[in-house]
């Protein structure tokens, strides 16, 4: 007979950019908040439409944002009043992050990698990456 338990981690997509990690301890991680409703859809965000809103979202304890383009942290502000989560972002744009939305970086903590980072039921460990251009554009 195994000793080994599996944990089981929850997860739900709300758009490409926006991911939602239920920890097995119960702590949630959102991943780059970009949740559009139908009323706040335009053409710049036509793409991005989820049906989900702010209120969708029932507990918030850390948010990861891997990068602050606009449709990685739409709906942040929203998330950081409702919730006021740790924001895992990288170093880098941490104070750009702050000014821009008005959110204490106290409440922010800065990543750069490689590192690895414990926090409370999971760890993070970061490498070095690349964004890649936007796929089909020219296809």
């Amino acid at each position: 007979m195994s000793l080994y338990k599996p944990s089981v981690v929850r997860m739900r997509w709300f758009t490409e950019n926006c991911h939602e990690i239920i920890l097995p301890g119960g702590k949630v991680l959102l991943i780059d908040p970009m949740l559009v409703t139908a009323a706040a859809q335009n053409k710049q965000l036509e793409g991005f439409y989820s049906g989900y809103t702010v209120d969708d979202i029932e507990r918030c304890d850390y948010v990861y944002i891997t990068h602050t383009h606009g449709d990685h942290i739409g709906y942040l502000k929203q998330i950081y009043d409702k919730f006021h989560p740790l924001i895992l972002v990288n170093a880098n744009e941490l104070m750009y992050l702050a000014k821009t939305l008005d959110i204490t970086p106290r409440k922010m903590f800065p990543l750069s990698a490689p590192a690895k980072y414990a926090f409370d039921g999971f760890q993070i460990e970061t490498f070095v990456g690349e964004h890649v251009p936007l796929m089909g554009r020219d296809m």
